[in-house]
């Protein structure tokens, strides 16, 4: 994977428009080109923004990137007055492999006595509730 970052730097009483003007314009532009959002974060006083944008390598990058800026929501953006006064661009790769686990499964049985009586267990994280035994 192949990433861009931008980094916004606002006032922070523009932090609000600049949230609207990323949800109006940048968003749905970068999105419908095939770029994909993989985070935006901001300062807790609100004067610096950072999204995180995510493309299959750097030659799609450029692709998306050329049919943004042919857009008609690109243009019609440009005619809004600027919410941030400076603006830095970076590109970052993987340093690493890192797969998280992505499912779980967890496994559980219902046993009952010739009585008819199910069978539960205390669960060692929880002791004020029971229930069926099973495990992750």
């Amino acid at each position: 994977m192949f990433y861009r970052r931008a980094t916004y730097k606002i006032a922070p009483n523009q932090y609000e428009p600049w949230t609207r003007f990323f949800h109006e314009y940048v968003l749905p532009n970068q999105l419908a080109h095939g770029a994909r959002l993989a985070g935006r974060y901001t300062t807790l006083d609100h004067t610096e923004v950072v999204t995180i944008w995510e493309y299959d390598n750097y030659k799609d990058y450029l692709l998306v990137d050329r049919k943004v800026k042919e857009s008609a929501i690109y243009k019609k953006a440009l005619q809004v007055e600027p919410l941030y006064h400076h603006l830095k661009e970076d590109f970052l790769e993987e340093g690493g492999d890192y797969h998280l686990q992505k499912h779980i499964v967890s496994v559980s049985g219902c046993f009952f006595n010739e009585k008819g009586e199910v069978l539960l267990v205390q669960n060692e994280h929880r002791p004020d509730t029971y229930e069926m035994p099973g495990d992750v």
